[in-house]
């Protein structure tokens, strides 16, 4: 099956930007005349045909516009892929904003992210600009991706592992699959909640049984091939995940995640952001 790829440009609608709407022809009903959108669009456009072009057996593209204010475009994101029915979201990458530098750029990625994750309806990706999205890299295979999967468990995590699976077989990406499991044997190991020990209900065991059959079927198809990187982390409690989660930056330049419902609350307990 194709993968339909929805490549949405997300243009702030400044004072300055409304002065240039106009009614457009064709799919968009808006067009943005103005010079630095316009500019930044077509170099976009240049982009993904050349990307398309070398590297884009199996993908269509569609090429949209939303017009969007800061606050509010976590919620049109959210929206957006609720309307479309997709079943991963590509988040706002933690590269250069161009003309939206002036912002305080990495505070207000980080606060749209967080929204996105919270609210979005399905798995999210998360693309971290390392200098591969400049236009005279993006369509050369040579360029290896380093990419990560988290799994701890869930529905969520399901999805995100069968999304990896997709982006496994592409020749320029190096995926790692990173399963985070409690260590039951630590003394230091800690329930969800202090003082109650933790007991699985059916619904658990039942998501559990879930989670291994996912696995190993995963497993056999891209890890016992040689395709996928595999890796174990025993950790007691929440505190451990964030510092490993800490631990990896700068590794990758994607990580893929489910949006958060998981069978481990041990390990995730108070992390919501």
């Amino acid at each position: 099956p194709r993968l339909i790829v929805y490549f949405t440009d997300m243009i702030e609608l400044t004072d300055g930007v409304a002065a240039t709407l106009a009614h457009g022809g064709g799919v968009e009903a808006v067009m943005v005349m103005d010079p630095a959108v316009m500019d930044m669009r077509e170099d976009i456009t240049k982009a993904v045909e050349a990307y398309v072009a070398e590297d884009g057996e199996g993908i269509s593209v569609k090429r949209m516009m939303a017009l969007v204010t800061m606050n509010s475009m976590h919620q049109d994101i959210c929206i957006l892929a609720e309307e479309l029915g997709v079943s991963l979201c590509g988040d706002i990458s933690q590269g250069s904003a161009g003309r939206w530098a002036t912002w305080d750029w990495a505070y207000w990625v980080r606060h749209v992210n967080h929204k996105v994750l919270r609210h979005t309806p399905c798995s999210v990706g998360i693309l971290v600009d390392r200098g591969l999205g400049s236009l005279n890299k993006i369509s050369r295979s040579s360029v290896t991706l380093f990419a990560a999967v988290i799994f701890i468990g869930g529905k969520d995590d399901r999805e995100a592992l069968a999304h990896a699976g997709r982006v496994a077989r592409h020749p320029g990406i190096k995926l790692r699959v990173i399963k985070f499991l409690l260590d039951a044997n630590s003394e230091n190991t800690t329930s969800a909640r202090p003082g109650r020990p933790r007991v699985n209900t059916p619904e658990l065991e039942e998501e559990m049984k879930l989670d291994d059959e996912c696995f190993v079927d995963f497993y056999d198809k891209h890890v016992a091939r040689g395709h996928v990187a595999y890796m174990e982390k025993y950790l007691v409690n929440s505190g451990q995940t964030f510092s490993t989660l800490r631990s990896m930056e700068g590794q990758y330049g994607l990580f893929i995640v489910g949006r958060g419902w998981r069978v481990n609350l041990v390990l995730t307990v108070g992390m919501n952001d």
